[in-house]
């Protein structure tokens, strides 16, 4: 089985680069509502986002 979700399932994933001072995102797939405010969810839980807040979202591989 593939960790890369299917077009249908969205997914978003991020990396915090604290000493460039930027959150890096790659959303894949299907971004749906539910998607995305799980995400914001699991950003607003994570202190090292909240440090940053800059962020660079890569969307090449997802439908919004």
């Amino acid at each position: 089985m593939s960790d890369r979700p299917s077009a249908i399932n969205g997914h978003i994933s991020y990396h915090v680069d604290a000493a460039g001072g930027l959150i890096l995102e790659t959303w894949s797939g299907v971004i749906t509502r539910d998607v995305l405010l799980a995400h914001w969810r699991q950003c607003l839980a994570d202190p090292a986002v909240l440090a940053v807040k800059r962020t660079l979202v890569d969307l090449r591989d997802c439908d919004v």
